[in-house]
């Protein structure tokens, strides 16, 4: 006698019944195809290898337009900061994740990489919507299209670590 054949229904596969590695895998192939669409859509003349990120575990994508609102993030950004997409759209990073333990000077050299539209890496401390604190680590890249215009600006983050606690640290080039 043959064992049953296992039916598995729509409804009850959702991420809450896949295994971890499952959900890891869906979220990340699900980020890749959305941003390719993006890249597509905005017609990126890309010098980046977005698949160099998209593998990497653990990093949080934000795409924003020219004035950095944001336009889209990856499930890594929801899981990095508690913010889902829908609360954030339009609204620039600034507004909702930097706070009071947040350095002028680091804000302000920021500031000053985006106005340039050059690719650079910096470190932050930046708010959860639950209010705690935690050290990210950014790569921005200006996106132009083939015309050599501005569209979008894409970062690239991950939350840096040391024995427990925050600091400061290179993580996303390892």
């Amino acid at each position: 006698m043959s064992k049953p054949q296992q039916t598995f229904f729509p409804l009850l596969c959702g991420p809450e019944f896949l295994p971890a590695s499952a959900v890891k895998r869906q979220s990340r192939i699900s980020g890749s195809e959305e941003i390719y669409e993006l890249s597509q859509e905005f017609d990126w003349n890309l010098t980046l290898d977005l698949e160099a990120y998209l593998s990497k575990p653990g990093i949080a994508i934000v795409v924003t337009d020219t004035y950095e609102q944001i336009q889209w993030v990856n499930s890594g950004f929801t899981y990095m900061t508690g913010y889902k997409l829908s609360e954030i759209l339009g609204k620039k990073p600034s507004q909702f994740l930097q706070g009071n333990g947040t350095s002028p000077k680091t804000k302000s050299n920021i500031r000053e990489q985006l106005d340039q539209n050059v690719t650079f890496s910096n470190q932050i401390l930046n708010y959860r919507k639950n209010g705690e604190a935690y050290w990210c680590k950014l790569d921005i890249w200006p996106l132009f299209n083939s015309n050599n215009e501005l569209v979008n600006y894409v970062a690239f983050e991950k939350e840096v670590w040391n024995n427990g606690l925050h600091h400061h640290a290179s993580v996303l080039s390892s």
